[in-house]
Order: C-alpha cells, then structure tokens, then sequence
C-alpha cells in the first residue's frame, strides 16, 4: 500500500514539473524576448530538450524559438540560426510558431552572408504569413526579403516589397510602435543606400526604447546607426555611437556585440588615419569574431586588418590576412563593399608574380563590380521612376516613424498582459495543489501531454569548435546527473595521403559518404562531432564504453565494405576506441590525445 503510494506521489511530482515547464515556456514566449532572462531560459531548455519525448513538439518548438531568441541578444547568430533550423524540422507544429521559425532562419541566413538563402527563407515565410493573414509578422518577412534583394543588387524588387510594406503600414497604425519593426525597415533603407532615412529611423528607435525602458538590446540600435553615420562619412558620430554600442554590449557581456562595435571603432580610427589604434581595434575584433562560424563580419574584419597593414607597409601580414580571407570567401556571398578583396588579391598575385591568378581575380571582381553597379541596359525612364519610388518610400517611412509614440493602446495592452501573467501565476499554484489532490485523473492528463507526437532528435555532425563545446556540456551534464558518459574517437589514419593522392572532389566524395555511414551506424541518441578533417568523435550519454565499441566496430566494417577497391590500390586506414572520461578530463583535447593513444593495433581495420 505505502509503495503504491509513493509510486502514485512521484507520477504526479512529475507531472506537476511537466505542466510548470510547459506554462513557464509559455510565458517567455509570449514576454519580452529582449529582457527574458537568459540563464533561466537555458535551463528550461535543456530540461525540456532533455526529456523531448515529454513534450508536444508546439512546445519544443517554442523553446527552440527562446533559444534561438537567446543567441541572438549575446550576438551568437551562429548558433541562433542553428536552433531555428532545429525548430523548423520538427513535425506537427503550429503553422504561427514554424512561421516565427522561418523568420529567425532567413535572418541567421542574412548576418552568414547567405543573401540567396536568406531571400529563399524569406520568400517562404511571406508565402505562410499570407495564408496565415498575420500582418505583422508579413510585414517582418517583407522587410527581411527587401534587405536580401538589397544585398543581391536586386533595388527594383527591394523597393517593391518596401512599397509593400508602407501599404500594410498605412493599413495598420497600431503597428506603429513596434521597434522591431522600424528597425528591420531601417535595415532595408540602409542596405538600399538611404542611409539619411535609415538614420532617422534608427533614432527613433532608440527614441522608443528609452520610453519604453527597452535597453536590453540597445547596443545593436547603436550600431546600426554608428555604420550609417559612417557611410555618410560622419566620423565623430559615428564613433561616438560606435562607443556607446561598445559600452552597452561590454555591460551585458555579450562578447560577438563587442567585436562589431570594436571593428567599426577601428574603422573610424583608420579614416582618421590613426593606424595603430585602428590595428589594435581590428585584431580585437578577430579574436572576437573566431570560432563563432560568422563569415560575413569575420571577412571583413580580415579585410580591414589586410588593408591597414598594407598603409603600414607590413605587406606580408597583409597577405596573410588576404589570404584568409579568399579561403573563407569561397563559403560565403560578398556583398557590394567587400567585393575590392577579389581586387586586393589580384593585386597580391600580381605583385607575387603569379600572373593567372592574378587576372582570375581581376575577372572576378569586374564582373561582381558589374552586377552591383548595375551595368548595361537600363532605360532613363526606369532610373527617374526608380528614383521617385525611393524618394516616395523614403517619405512614408519617416512618417510611419514619426507616428511611432507610446499610445494609451500600447500602455493598455501592457497592463492586461501583466495581469494575464499575474493570473498565469494563480493558476499555477492552484493547479499544484490540485493535482496533489486528484493524482489518479493526473495520470490520464499525463498521458496527453507526454505520448503525443514524439519526435526523434535531428541528426547532424558538429564542426570542431562547437564538438568542444557538446563534449563539455555532456561531460558536465553526466557529472552533475551521476550518469555514465562514453567518448568515441574514430579517425582515418591515412587522412593525409588521401589528401594529398586525390583531388579535392574525391576527398569531398569521400567525406560525405563517411557521414552518410556515419548517420547510418550511429544510435538515435549518440551525438557526433568533427575534431579535425577525418577524426570524429562520439558522445553517448547514459552508454558504457562497450556499446559505443559495438558501435563503432559496426561503422569500422562498413567502411571497410564501402571503399573495398573503390579508391584504386589506396586503403584506408581505420582506427577507433572509445572510454569514458573520469574527473580530471573536462579539458577535451587532453582526453583525446589519450584515447587517440589509447588505440589498440587490434581495433584497427586496413581497407
């Protein structure tokens, strides 16, 4: 009898911590995404992602849209894009919560510097938002496909979504303060060339957000203005807004928010020929862009470092860095200010002696100059009705900012959304204690909220920075839990004469069919990770090393039967084993460099 009543207690303790989590995602959800704190919220995540099978996917969704909110306030858009691509793929969602999700994918797509992605994302968000007959966030994916087209030399169809957008506008004054978005209707005037009128919306909304007491994220507004400022060459405005983004991120200790401000602080010290300050701020910047995967503010902080050190004089750091910067180009869409690295590297070629390089360059920056200049037939009277829709585009917005105030409607809605909050927090209490109450109907109110829909976790290889970061996690994780934790290590012994044997497309070949092999041996749950080009590593939490070994035995024969013969005389050389890390091994690359050691000639197969 006290058993089946402690059994009974511990099924509704659970149940009550469901239903908790449930409501408190429900509540940032519905918040202040700026201001939601953002440790409570990583810990409700990971609780919740943790035992995933729980939950409907709505409310997986939702925490991937907090997380990903997350990211995006600290300036980690990497990461922020990661968890929206996450959300996006799970089934059986709201069509409102997936169309949140798009949005935050087109803008993590937009700061990569993936213009044609992004426009494709943002196409399919206004596609859905159109169904869905949701305005606002139409307006947001308008606006996002505008800045995309901008950035794609495409003005014609930038100005007809921002049209658009002043229709729905005019259409919608309630909307009129809402600063997200002013602001993506100041990004897209900006990335259009107007700069004047995306100043004085970025003005306004910083107006707004010393009204409204939204200063969480008022490091970026500052930013943004600084860079138009900038572009109308307005040095001491420029930097002094540069300072006061630089200041606010420093404060929230948002590390990627301080690199952009440090780098736009060097370039006004460049301008003002103040070259070794500028260097300093740039090498700043570098540091704290690297390991964030954000190709687009990384290639042009290593342009600019490329570029000061050759006003210096110091021409082989500026190859070096030119250098780097081609290599990450090749992942990457310049936009119209970055395109002078293909000229720049043409130069270093020229000056190197290579002379086909260096004409290669050439090429390719006359025909990116083209496109962006918009070089070849355009008649006079597309250009006038171009400039007149810009000018009447222009007007609009600053009246659409200028009707941008703090209305009784807003304090309203604020109001009644803190009593809803405040009622939210009743109800929970008094749910708690009727579900004390009523144990054996909790159970069956379980049962809808825990089976419904469940969804497997989304396979994916993490890349060697981020590997680090999963291997630290889980080594924590299992710590903190007291739950077994096995690390594979699994690498291509031969790696580097495959490399050097086979051209470029082969390895390529060659690496995408280890991942496929890869996705198929592994289990649900076990989380893979590239440390370096063909040496993989393995988490599987709640595992003992001999599964994992089991595991890993099975992808060790499958490779053997894939690439049997396939690479001519070459045999690739496999090795593996995996153990699990004990106290002193929180520091990844220490535990590694002894499992790598660790391999037995046994555990090796030589295809």
């Amino acid at each position: 009898m006290y058993v089946f009543s402690a059994s009974l207690l511990a099924e509704d303790t659970a149940s009550t911590e469901i239903l908790q989590n449930i409501a408190d995602v429900n509540r940032y959800y519905e918040g202040d995404r700026e201001s939601m704190p953002y440790q409570r919220v990583l810990t409700l995540s990971q609780r919740v992602i943790k035992q995933r099978h729980l939950y409907h996917n709505n409310t997986l969704a939702k925490v991937f849209t907090l997380l990903a909110d997350a990211a995006t306030n600290t300036g980690d858009l990497a990461k922020s894009l990661q968890f929206a691509q996450d959300g996006v793929t799970l089934l059986g969602v709201d069509q409102q919560i997936n169309l949140r999700l798009l949005l935050k994918v087109a803008a993590g797509y937009y700061y990569k510097g993936k213009f044609n992605s992004a426009k494709e994302v943002a196409e399919r968000a206004v596609s859905l938002a159109q169904a869905l007959n949701h305005v606002e966030l139409l307006i947001n994916a308008l606006s996002y496909r505008a800045m995309a087209n901008a950035l794609l030399a495409e003005h014609d169809n930038a100005l007809t979504d921002i049209e658009r957008i002043e229709l729905l506008l005019a259409e919608q004054p309630r909307l009129s303060d809402r600063i997200s978005l002013i602001n993506l209707l100041a990004n897209a005037h900006y990335y259009l060339g107007d700069d004047n009128t995306a100043i004085s919306l970025y003005n306004k909304v910083l107006k707004l957000r010393f009204e409204l007491s939204k200063m969480a994220n008022i490091d970026q507004t500052y930013y943004h203005l600084a860079r138009s400022y900038l572009s109308l060459g307005m040095l001491d405005d420029a930097y002094n807004a540069f300072w006061e983004a630089l200041t606010y991120a420093q404060k929230k200790q948002a590390p990627i928010r301080i690199a952009y401000a440090q780098s736009g602080l060097g370039k006004v010290h460049f301008l003002q020929t103040d070259y070794q300050q500028a260097l300093s701020l740039f090498n700043k910047a570098e540091l704290g862009f690297r390991g964030y995967n954000l190709t687009q503010p990384y290639l042009t902080v290593l342009l600019d470092l490329a570029i000061v050190h050759e006003t210096l004089n110091n021409t082989s750091e500026s190859y070096r860095y030119l250098a780097k910067a081609q290599r990450i180009s090749a992942s990457t869409e310049l936009t119209e200010k970055q395109i002078v690295l293909h000229l720049m590297v043409a130069e270093m070629y020229r000056d190197l002696g290579q002379f086909d390089k260096a004409l290669t360059a050439y090429f390719k920056y006359a025909e990116q100059d083209k496109v962006f200049k918009h070089y070849g037939e355009k008649n006079v009277l597309q250009e006038q009705k171009n400039h007149a829709t810009s000018q009447k585009s222009r007007n609009f917005s600053l009246q659409f900012a200028n009707q941008s105030t703090l209305t009784q409607e807003y304090q309203f809605k604020y109001q009644q959304q803190q009593k809803l909050i405040s009622l939210l927090i009743f109800f929970v209490i008094v749910l708690f204690v009727f579900c004390l109450w009523l144990g054996v109907k909790l159970r069956a109110l379980k049962l809808k909220y825990v089976y419904e829909e469940a969804e497997k976790p989304i396979d994916y290889i993490a890349g060697p920075s981020y590997s680090k970061k999963l291997y630290q996690y889980h080594y924590k994780m299992a710590r903190k839990f007291e739950y077994p934790l096995s690390i594979g290590y699994f690498t291509i012994e031969n790696w580097n004469e495959l490399t050097f044997q086979f051209n470029k497309k082969t390895v390529a070949e060659v690496t995408l069919a280890l991942y496929e092999l890869i996705y198929d041996a592994k289990e649900e749950f076990v989380q893979v990770g590239v440390i370096n080009d063909g040496e993989y590593l393995f988490l599987a939490p709640h595992q003992q090393p001999e599964e994992l070994q089991q595991n890993l035995a099975k992808l060790a024969q499958a490779v053997k039967l894939q690439f049997f013969a396939n690479l001519g005389e070459f045999s690739l050389k496999v090795r593996y084993d995996c153990q699990s890390p004990s106290v002193q091994d929180i520091d990844p690359y220490i535990f590694l460099s002894r499992i790598s050691d660790a391999t037995a000639p046994d555990s090796r197969f030589n295809l």
